[in-house]
């Protein structure tokens, strides 16, 4: 099986969500025997040297093009839309039908659904992504396969007591992360916070820096090495992920697969991943971010979320089941 990835990460940017993901599947199925390149517009490929295409990305024209392209080709091609909306999702099969073909004037919803009409096959990483898709645009949900994120590690740490601080790791300055409120709730409920990741410049990082201000009880890292962020996994009790706006959420994930309790936001998707061992919180609401922290440091369900989250979302399962998909659709 021969297969081309696409992304419309055109600048590759390091941590990016898209790319991480087209990058993670690409190595566990090059780990497979499977071949996999990374195309871009330089590649110079001939199309039909491939048994499918993969195509990375919230999309637009180009993705409508590229997949309309490879139809003529007779090339299979599925759809990764990576979608994390939270817009009302009929608000936005409303801008769906806004095109004026005779000037060639389309809205970007437009676009994409008329895309999803091309793909032979979409992946979702959850329910609350297919269900979307399916008002939003509306794609067909006898097209998708439910495909998940797989945890990040495939390896066990050594056991360490476990210390009673919430940990959250993130792009820490952007607001769809909600660090501000988790700070608030720490701060209002006295529990021990430890942050770490990307704080941006300056002027991104100083609403935070000030809500943080003096308070003893939260620790600001900033980024960490692997080593540091392996020894917190290792150590923190909790990992509270109370965004806005998350498509997965792969950190707390991987959090759940070393032993952490999850706080999980009851927006999107990510609820999904931890069955009914995750403390599900209203991320607009600080009471409902405190009240579950806390219950989530006295009352811990690590075995159970770490039992729920190792068979559901190893790194052999999640591949499996990409390639069987693949399989369909090259058979198809």
């Amino acid at each position: 099986m021969k297969i081309a990835y696409l992304t419309d990460n055109l600048l590759g940017t390091k941590g990016n969500g898209v790319t991480s993901q087209a990058l993670t599947w690409a190595k566990a199925l090059r780990n497979n025997g499977i071949q996999v390149d990374l195309i871009s517009s330089w590649s110079g490929i001939d199309a039909k040297d491939y048994d499918l295409f993969h195509l990375f990305g919230s999309g637009g024209v180009w993705y409508y093009d590229t997949a309309k392209a490879l139809r003529n080709l007779e090339i299979p091609a599925v759809w990764s839309p990576i979608c994390d909306d939270i817009i009302n999702p009929k608000l936005q099969r409303l801008k769906s039908f806004v095109a004026f073909p005779k000037i060639q004037c389309f809205s970007y919803p437009y676009i994409r659904s008329k895309a999803y009409g091309i793909f032979d096959r979409i992946f979702v990483r959850s329910k609350y992504e297919a269900d979307y898709l399916k008002i939003a645009y509306g794609a067909d949900p006898g097209k998708m396969d439910l495909i998940p994120l797989a945890m990040s590690y495939d390896f066990e740490l050594p056991v360490v007591p476990k210390e009673n601080f919430c940990f959250h790791m993130s792009f820490l300055y952007q607001s769809r992360k909600n660090v501000i409120r988790l700070v608030e709730a720490a701060k209002k409920y006295n529990f021990q916070l430890v942050l770490a990741g990307t704080t941006g410049t300056e002027e991104e990082f100083a609403p935070l820096k000030n809500a943080i201000g003096d308070a003893p009880n939260i620790k600001m890292l900033g980024y960490v090495s692997e080593e540091e962020k392996l020894a917190l996994y290792q150590k923190a009790k909790v990992f509270a992920l109370p965004s806005i706006s998350e498509g997965v959420g792969i950190v707390a994930l991987d959090a759940a697969h070393f032993g952490c309790g999850i706080v999980v936001t009851q927006i999107g998707g990510p609820k999904e991943y931890y069955g009914r061992y995750g403390y599900q919180v209203d991320p607009y609401d600080i009471d409902s971010i405190g009240h579950s922290v806390l219950s989530a440091i006295e009352n811990p369900q690590q075995p159970q979320v770490k039992k729920y989250v190792d068979e559901h979302y190893s790194q052999k399962k999640v591949t499996d089941m990409l390639i069987d998909s693949y399989k369909k659709v090259i058979r198809e």
